[in-house]
């Protein structure tokens, strides 16, 4: 196994470990649930550098390149040729940043926004981390 394929299995192991822990430290009404983000920080920094190890190791900071492999990608595992799903990938990039630095500039704003704004991004998140598994 790569180093490619060493770090996106780190960040979903800490993406879903402070999932866990989110739901174990609402229950004790532990507040501002400093391990879940800790774990999701972690998580974002392997993330991050899956794209940029991805970037240089496979398309040699090629965005055409990259393009170019998630169409071929697409189309041996689902038969459509599809390389605009890479801007999928960077909004996904995007949230998990953005998730991040909303959760340690105002950890209390974060943890009580609206729970249609987490089922949208989490649901988001998991689709993609789904299809990420499944196509590559």
């Amino acid at each position: 196994m790569g180093w490619i394929a060493i770090t996106i299995w780190t960040a979903l192991f800490f993406f879903l470990s402070s999932a866990g822990t989110r739901g174990l430290q609402r229950k004790q009404n532990e507040k501002p649930l400093r391990w879940a983000r800790l774990l999701w920080t972690f998580g974002m920094v392997a993330y991050v550098a899956h794209v940029l190890l991805a970037f240089h190791l496979v398309h040699a900071w090629s965005h055409a390149a990259a393009i170019e492999h998630v169409a071929e990608q697409s189309e041996q595992v689902v038969g459509w040729r599809f390389g605009a799903g890479i801007w999928f990938n960077h909004l996904f990039t995007l949230l998990v940043i953005s998730e991040t630095v909303w959760w340690w500039a105002n950890a209390h704003h974060y943890q009580t926004r609206k729970l249609w704004i987490n089922l949208l991004i989490f649901g988001y998140l998991g689709f993609i981390a789904f299809n990420g598994a499944v196509v590559f």
